[in-house]
């Protein structure tokens, strides 16, 4: 019993990947929140989606040095027909 009571309480973290997920068929992605997406440029068909890094200078406190905090912009064309 006591062994039970030892293993009911033990407390741990789990790491967890980052995870894509694209569905072919339905043309569906799904991304975990631990994913990061670099520069890139993807088109298909009238669709393009473009994702571009920025970084955005932050003013630091006083004595502290700067620092440069990425900020994602994302793009979306599509062409009409």
């Amino acid at each position: 019993m006591d062994f039970i009571s030892k293993v009911e309480n033990i407390t741990f973290l789990a790491s967890s990947q980052a995870r894509v997920v694209v569905n072919e068929r339905t043309g569906t992605i799904v991304a975990g929140g631990d994913v990061k997406i670099s520069e890139v440029a993807v088109s298909h068909g009238s669709i393009k989606v473009e994702v571009v890094n920025a970084p955005e200078v932050v003013q630091p406190v006083p004595y502290n040095p700067s620092s440069a905090l990425p900020q994602a912009q994302v793009f979306l064309w599509r062409k009409k027909p």
